[in-house]
């Protein structure tokens, strides 16, 4: 399948524009799992991923030799781990860390002009290889209001990005970077959306805590998740069509990309859920 070409909107238009304009559809990834609590807050939780198993009323003890165990065989588990590798193998280098420099808003007193500026801060978050002409998708968040915006790749690899296009709404960014010479440029594929169910298998690959290349797995556990985002009650609005899974995403992974098993991005990883708050 041809991968479809997306127009990219310019950051000067990126107020009231919609991520499809360049997309075709907004690719994301929620993790809304229980009882984490980490990371730049998002609002109040809206879900909960724990699954609670209980044994039927009255349900009598039975002896070892009533139970029969049905094993996977031990080839088989082999097979699915060497697959899990291979898929790492050949994603990882796709995956990139993003490390952004921004200025902290300094103090004001009323009567007496415009804040101070405040002190450079840094922060990082994730993002993967798009095309061949040098674009880096990520999430706008990671980006925004970002004084300096380095790439770092898998191989060690480094190159400064301008953020070319961006949606607030839709929390998406494009960077531009000019490839590293002598550097293999591995984008990624982008699966049909219409092909993902739930229940498929999915692995996200990012830099949560800054740990670089970690990979989790888990399953497409809902499809079509509006998710409520802002600080406030003024900036609130709802990403719609979000991807609900259970692989574990940390700060760090926003921007990373959620993976099926041939390798194609199905989302674009951006928040994390807890039971008590909500984290990105």
């Amino acid at each position: 399948m041809t991968q479809p070409q997306y127009r990219l909107v310019p950051v000067d238009e990126r107020r009231g524009r919609n991520a499809r304009e360049w997309a075709g559809r907004a690719l994301w990834s929620a993790a809304l799992a229980a009882a984490l609590i980490l990371g730049a807050i998002y609002g109040p939780v809206l879900w909960n991923n724990t699954a609670v198993t209980a044994l039927p009323p009255a349900a009598a003890p039975a002896r070892l030799g009533d139970l029969a165990v049905e094993t996977q065989s031990t080839s088989s588990l082999v097979d699915d781990q060497e697959a899990l590798a291979e898929l790492y193998a050949q994603v990882a280098p796709s995956v990139v860390n993003i490390q952004v420099t921004t200025r902290a808003t300094g103090m004001s007193i009323p009567g007496f002009g415009l804040p101070e500026e405040g002190p450079l801060e840094q922060a990082q978050g994730s993002g993967f290889i798009y095309d061949d002409q040098g674009h880096i998708v990520t999430n706008n968040h990671v980006v925004e209001e970002a004084e300096s915006v380095l790439v770092v790749f898998s191989n060690g690899f480094w190159a400064d990005a301008e953020v070319v296009a961006a949606d607030p709404q839709a929390d998406l960014a494009v960077l531009k970077v000019t490839p590293p010479e002598g550097m293999e440029w591995r984008p990624l594929p982008l699966a049909d959306p219409d092909s993902l169910r739930v229940g498929y298998s999915v692995i996200a690959i990012g830099n949560p805590f800054g740990l670089d290349g970690t990979m989790t797995a888990g399953i497409v556990s809902a499809l079509g998740r509006g998710v409520p985002v802002g600080d406030s009650f003024v900036s609130r609005y709802t990403l719609p069509d979000v991807i609900q899974t259970d692989a574990a995403i940390n700060p760090g992974n926003s921007g990373g990309p959620l993976i099926d098993l041939a390798g194609r991005v199905v989302g674009v990883n951006f928040a994390i859920r807890s039971e008590v708050r909500a984290n990105a």
